[in-house]
């Protein structure tokens, strides 16, 4: 028996695939610990895996769904001025190009 440690961000969309991916493991007899913040131990457990916690004192329980939220408002941010920085101007010399004359 292999004991496989899963290492991956607390993210819903990056935890359920290596969830599956674990208990598929597990399935096959190998023992599987998932190695993360605090923010994943309790969907890890209660996907019947094993759990084991690192970096406990620069991201305590709580803490990822605030560094989620400021990475996607950064990005919202960024993208936007992206779209009205380069994209904008390019459509509204479009649509004013169809417009009636009207």
């Amino acid at each position: 028996m292999t004991h496989f440690a899963i290492i991956c961000p607390a993210g819903t969309g990056h935890l359920n695939p290596m969830f599956a991916l674990g208990r598929e493991l597990k399935r096959r007899g190998h023992r599987v610990t998932f190695i993360g913040v605090l923010d994943a131990q309790a969907t890890t457990r209660a996907s019947g895996l094993e759990f084991q916690a690192i970096a406990e004192s620069e991201y305590l329980l709580g803490a990822m769904p605030k560094l989620f939220a400021r990475i996607d408002r950064e990005a919202c941010i960024s993208s936007r001025g992206y779209f009205f920085n380069t994209k904008q101007p390019k459509i509204t010399f479009f649509l004013n190009r169809f417009r009636s004359p009207n």
